[in-house]
């Protein structure tokens, strides 16, 4: 779990800095929710990767209802961030664009990383399962 914590972190301090570069290179193109979307991101990976690890040591049916329910519930919730955040601000279609792009990237940032991360997560968890017969 620290290993899992020590990436989660160096993950999410690159997506600032990512953010911090965009307010110096490029500030037409920042929004002031940058920020907010790192931290949403890293704390719902997180609540994301404990639910389903907890469920890894739960019967294997079980855990593939919950890991497919979790990963629905998850892309459920980022899509209603994303419609209730472009709604709140439908006045400014640029703001609208820009948000939408950094949003796509902190999916697909996290959404590789939490897959990754579950993947050897489950391999070792097979390993350590067969090494104890």
């Amino acid at each position: 779990m620290k290993r899992y914590l020590f990436s989660l972190l160096v993950l999410t301090l690159l997506l600032a800095v990512a953010s911090y570069a965009t307010l110096l290179f490029s500030p037409e193109n920042y929004t002031n929710k940058f920020p907010v979307l790192v931290v949403y991101f890293a704390g719902v990976t997180l609540v994301q990767h404990l639910l389903v690890t907890r469920s890894t040591k739960k019967d294997p049916r079980t855990f593939v209802r919950n890991f497919f329910g979790i990963i629905l519930g998850v892309l459920l919730l980022h899509f209603a961030v994303l419609v209730i955040t472009m709604v709140s601000q439908i006045h400014n279609a640029h703001a609208n664009k820009i948000f939408t792009i950094g949003f796509c990237v902190g999916y697909f940032a996290h959404l590789i990383f939490e897959t990754t991360a579950l993947v050897l997560y489950v391999r070792r968890s097979q390993k350590e399962a067969t090494q104890e017969q």
